[in-house]
Order: structure tokens, then sequence, then C-alpha cells
């Protein structure tokens, strides 16, 4: 039976074994001079977290392969004629909305790549620490601020119109959720990804569409 190591795109494990599950051959084929190139779609399923990814290999031979000849490999089929040309779902996306500062940033880029290794309860303290150092730094200049605990933070900075309503709301569901994986329930897979899309949105909110407004702004006013 082939088996592949490949990256997971969904337990983020780098080199890990994947087991075939199948596949549809002649997806598509074309034929040169001496040479048939043919292209496959295959399952994989990841052997650390049991999720299946879909495979395009390449194979090149002298003649058009039969139906079943992926499936009789033993071992590796990128040591024969076999190569990886695509897999499906590519790695997710773990960087930081743009504009984010960068100690926020490297907390955000750490939460989100717990969250893909299934490590819940440490991506949810990520995600609290990447907004405490938001705060930080929406405090500026702010000493008073910045020297408060993060919920009194949260709320000078709605109090002085840092923070819209939203943002606030946001800003607390994370510290909570952040505070609760740190001292008292592990966080399940639901809550993780839910207080992920929370922090993108927050950093959204508080970096990214204020720089693109001043961005658009500046163009403005040169024309």
């Amino acid at each position: 039976m082939p088996e592949l190591v490949l990256h997971c795109p969904h337990c983020d494990s780098e080199r890990t074994g994947f087991t075939f599950g199948g596949s549809h051959p002649n997806v598509s084929v074309e034929h040169f001079p001496m040479l048939v190139v043919q292209r496959w779609n295959a399952l994989f399923v990841c052997r650390h977290c049991n999720e299946g990814v879909a495979v395009r290999l390449v194979s090149a031979s002298e003649h058009k392969l039969a139906h079943d000849d992926l499936a009789r490999i033993k071992g590796d089929p990128t040591k024969g004629k076999f190569q990886v040309e695509v897999v499906y779902p590519g790695p997710a996306n773990t960087e930081a909305p743009e504009h984010v500062p960068p100690g926020v940033s490297k907390d955000y880029v750490s939460a989100a790549k717990c969250l893909r290794r299934q490590e819940f309860t440490a991506a949810g303290m990520m995600f609290r620490r990447a907004l405490e150092r938001a705060t930080l730094e929406l405090a500026d200049n702010r000493g008073a601020i910045r020297s408060l605990v993060l919920a009194k933070r949260i709320e000078r900075l709605a109090d002085e119109g840092v923070l819209e309503p939203t943002m606030k709301d946001l800003a607390h569901a994370i510290r909570l959720e952040g505070n609760e994986a740190a001292h008292e329930d592990e966080l399940d897979g639901a809550r993780a990804r839910q207080l992920g899309e929370f922090a993108e949105l927050f950093l959204l909110y508080a970096f990214t569409l204020p720089a693109r407004i001043r961005r658009v702004r500046a163009k403005t006013s040169l024309e």
C-alpha cells in the first residue's frame, strides 16, 4: 500500500506518515514523444490526527499506467515514477493580519500554530497574551492605562474611545476564555477556534482597518 510523508494541514505535524485511502487515475493524460504523463487524485489519511488530504500525483512513463498501478505500490510512490504535485488543503494561514505590531503578531502566530496542532488550551492562553500586548500598544503613551490589569485597561480604553463597544466585547470574551484556559478549564476545539476568530477580528479592527484608512486618506490627499 502506498504511503507518503507530508506536512499535515490539520494537526500541523511537519513530517508525518499518511496512509493511502484510494485513488482516481487519468485525471489528465498528456502524450509526448516516448513519454506519457498522467495525473492522479488520491486520498491519504494522516496517522497522527486521522484527517484526510487529497493529493494530486503526476507520473511519467513510456506507457499509460493501469488503474491499480498506484494502489499496488508498497511504500513511498515518489521514490519511483510518481511525484507529488499538489496537496489539498494546503497549510492553513497562521500569519497575523497586516499592520499588527511585531510583538502582538508573534503571540498571535504562536496561538494560531497551537490551534492547528490541536493544543487548544495553549492556544487560548496565547490568544489572551496577544490581546494583552495589543491593549498595551493601543494605550500608547498613556502610562496610567498601561499600568492597569487587563480587564480595567479594556474598560479605560473603551471609556476614552480607543475601543468601540464591539471591540470591548471581543476583548473581554478573549480575556475570559484565556483566563479559563490558564487557570481552570481545558479548552475544547470549538471554543479555541471561536477564540481565534475573536482574536483575528479584534486585531483587524484595532490595527489593520485604521492603517488601511490612513493609507487611503494619504493617497487621496496626494491626488
